[in-house]
């Protein structure tokens, strides 16, 4: 009852912020996050998944929100169309992350695909737009029957589709448990992605707006990681081991191949896009490891990249929206102008590098010897997925702020200023979330 609450306060905040002043969307913004967290202490014990799940949905929640108030403000002068589907992709969200139900996460997982369906059908302005409609409508809906399968199976193995429940039961069922597994995760690895399901988010994000870049990195993104963590939680057994080898072994190639193509991309919104692909295979090789350390360090890379990752695009925005053109060689020196804006650049790549005092240094940094503990040839794919992303995350500050400019700069706006905001927020959390993690 109280995420149905959440979805119609949303709805009608938005409703007032499109006819009043920001003054009043900052109230009402201020109401709802008081309200949501005094909320809290009183639907964690309803997720029954443990400590752990109930602070990965809880912190996702908090940076959807934080998200969708970003989004609100980018959204003040745009129709109302995109607004709503701005509103309704949030609300989704919200739902999903506080879902107990295994029914409702597969209707809430599936449903969030519409508004970015929306968004890059209505808001794109290149012809390319439909091709990458198709791929992101394939791949998600192929796989998806596959989930609607693996969720009939395992409630009538358990009785129940209430997650809480179901993880106290083992399941044997379609030839063992390893294959109900793979069938009921596999949408989720394919909205990660892993790596060999992840060629349709490049293309996504190229043709999607500001706004649906934002919503799939911040948002649905980690809808994959979060269904992939409940789901996992089902399955503990010998017969998962080598089923998780594997996907561990997808998850350090991901992180590597998706850094090298950040790399070698000439494309300012291809190459952050393979960067955010890079650091979600990170994730889930956390997330296989299947120890409460990764799993925490899983929560901590989760939360940290929806807020880089979301500044990374408004700053490639920004970029492109006044240069007319997302090359790399043509956003020479863009940002040398501009003092803000090269100080917001360095901030940004210097999060995404994850360098101190950013929280996903501490996330990195800790992960290391977990993974040394598994293998120490998944150790070394995954520290030259870091020291690539560390080599793009450089050289794209050297391009953007260091080198002669070839136009006459890009200004300072509004765009600059919430960039500020979005890229301050993982350092300025990273002590209290560092600390929430070693208090349990």
């Amino acid at each position: 009852m109280q995420a149905w609450t959440v979805f119609s306060f949303l709805c009608v905040s938005t409703l007032i912020s499109k006819s009043l002043q920001n003054s009043t969307l900052v109230f009402w913004s201020s109401v709802l996050i008081i309200w949501v967290e005094t909320q809290m202490g009183s639907v964690c014990p309803q997720m029954g998944a443990g400590l752990l799940a109930s602070c990965f949905g809880w912190g996702m929640v908090g940076v959807s929100l934080y998200l969708f108030l970003t989004l609100l403000a980018l959204s003040l002068r745009s129709s109302l169309l995109k607004v709503v589907l701005v509103t309704f992709s949030s609300a989704l969200s919200f739902l999903f992350f506080l879902s107990d139900s295994l029914i409702w996460v597969f209707v809430l997982f599936e449903f969030s695909l519409v508004p970015i369906l929306g968004m890059v059908l209505l808001s794109g302005k290149q012809p390319e737009r439909i091709r990458a409609s198709k791929f992101l409508f394939l791949f998600t809906l192929s796989f998806s029957a596959l989930f609607i399968l693996g969720t009939l199976d395992i409630g009538a193995l358990g009785k129940t589709y209430s997650l809480g429940l179901l993880e106290n039961l083992e399941f044997q069922g379609l030839g063992g448990s390893s294959v109900l597994f793979l069938v009921s995760s596999a949408s989720f690895l394919v909205k990660i992605p892993i790596f060999t399901l992840h060629s349709w988010l490049p293309k996504a994000h190229v043709e999607a707006p500001l706004s649906g870049s934002i919503i799939l990195a911040g948002y649905l993104l980690k809808m994959g990681t979060f269904g992939l963590f409940r789901l996992s939680s089902l399955f503990q057994g010998e017969s998962q081991k080598f089923l998780w080898a594997f996907l561990m072994f997808l998850g350090g190639v991901g992180s590597l191949s998706g850094a090298s193509m950040s790399l070698l991309s000439s494309d300012t919104k291809v190459a952050v896009a393979c960067s955010s692909v890079s650091h979600m295979n990170m994730a889930t090789l956390s997330l296989m490891v299947g120890s409460v350390e990764s799993l925490k360090i899983l929560l901590l890379l989760s939360l940290t990249h929806s807020l880089i990752a979301s500044g990374l695009f408004i700053l490639v925005t920004l970029s492109y929206s006044q240069l007319g053109s997302r090359s790399i060689l043509l956003s020479k020196g863009a940002f040398s102008l501009t003092s803000s804006l090269s100080l917001f650049t360095f901030l940004a790549l210097l999060a995404n590098l994850g360098a101190p005092p950013f929280a996903s240094f501490c996330g990195e940094v800790l992960f290391v010897p977990i993974l040394m503990g598994k293998s120490v040839g998944l150790t070394l794919l995954f520290l030259l997925g870091v020291f690539l992303n560390s080599m793009f995350s450089v050289s794209f500050y050297g391009i953007l702020a260091h080198r002669a400019p070839v136009s006459s700069g890009v200004s300072t706006s509004v765009l600059s200023m919430t960039l500020l905001f979005t890229t301050f927020a993982p350092a300025s959390g990273m002590f209290p979330v560092v600390l929430a993690l070693e208090a349990f």
